[in-house]
């Protein structure tokens, strides 16, 4: 990055301490974390020069939310998407075309926020259907929920008519202004839609199951004590494998389980997604 855009991103890093106290256990060397945040992001700009183009201002909002968020921009950990894009901040007489920097979290970040605010207990992997020439005609996965007076499992399942509306919204996001972008051939949709056997390829549906989801728990981050509702005399949690309930003793739960999160590495679920590195769209 530019020396100018380093010392004024430089200069966020106390701001950015404060945002990670929020979340951080008492004693935690929030300092070191901000700089190694800040290292993270000259690793981007390394491998996608495009940072290199963005307003600082820009930059700064969008790391602020990822820390506000309680996630990493480590690379390795794959929480986070980073998108840059044009926007018009002038007028539609005199315009003046700035590039900005957004960050949004991936699929595997999606799980770790609403873990951290307890809309979610675990869940399974999602799993794709095919068809019999191999392609991908539906997915769905399983969410365990808290609820009163146990936590439930609820499915989520998607099929092609699903994977359409996705792409017509993928092409019209990736389309914007583009005078070439065709509604009815859709060809600025994620080519990840197509690529696969004529159909959508199942890690990219994988993710979009996580992702489309998990976005209809709440978004309210000061919803994150709703995990107290099934405190009841007896705690249970259903095991979706079996007709029976298993003894699950919360109060015995550390915090880290649903509150301190940069990787997901929990005891309740390791699982790793080996999803594709595009953006979502």
């Amino acid at each position: 990055m530019s020396n100018q855009q380093l010392e004024i991103i430089r200069k966020e890093i106390p701001a950015l301490e404060k945002i990670l106290a929020l979340n951080a256990r008492p004693g935690t060397d929030v300092a070191t974390i901000a700089m190694q945040e800040f290292n993270y992001l000259e690793l981007l700009a390394q491998t996608k020069p495009d940072i290199l183009k963005c307003t600082p201002q820009s930059i700064i909002l969008a790391i602020r939310g990822v820390m506000k968020q309680n996630l990493t921009l480590d690379p390795y950990a794959g929480l986070v998407y980073t998108k840059t894009r044009n926007v018009n901040i002038g007028t539609e007489e005199q315009k003046n075309w700035v590039q900005v920097l957004e960050m949004t979290p991936t699929a595997n970040g999606l799980i770790s926020i609403n873990r951290q605010l307890g809309r979610i207990l675990d869940y399974t992997n999602p799993q794709v259907k095919k068809d019999a020439q191999g392609k991908v005609i539906g997915v769905s996965m399983q969410v365990l929920k808290p609820s009163y007076p146990n936590p439930r499992w609820e499915t989520f399942e998607y099929d092609e008519s699903d994977f359409k509306r996705w792409r017509i919204a993928s092409h019209k996001e990736n389309g914007r202004r583009k005078n070439d972008a065709n509604i009815q051939t859709l060809n600025y949709a994620n080519a990840s839609y197509t690529n696969f056997n004529g159909g959508i390829d199942p890690e990219f549906a994988r993710a979009k199951c996580i992702r489309h989801s998990l976005k209809k728990l709440g978004t309210n981050p000061q919803e994150s004590g709703a995990v107290k509702v099934f405190d009841v005399p007896k705690e249970r949690v259903v095991d979706p494998e079996k007709d029976e309930y298993i003894d699950f003793n919360y109060d015995a739960q550390t915090q880290d389980e649903f509150t301190q999160h940069e990787e997901l590495n929990t005891q309740i679920n390791q699982t790793n997604f080996d999803l594709p590195d595009t953006n979502d769209l």
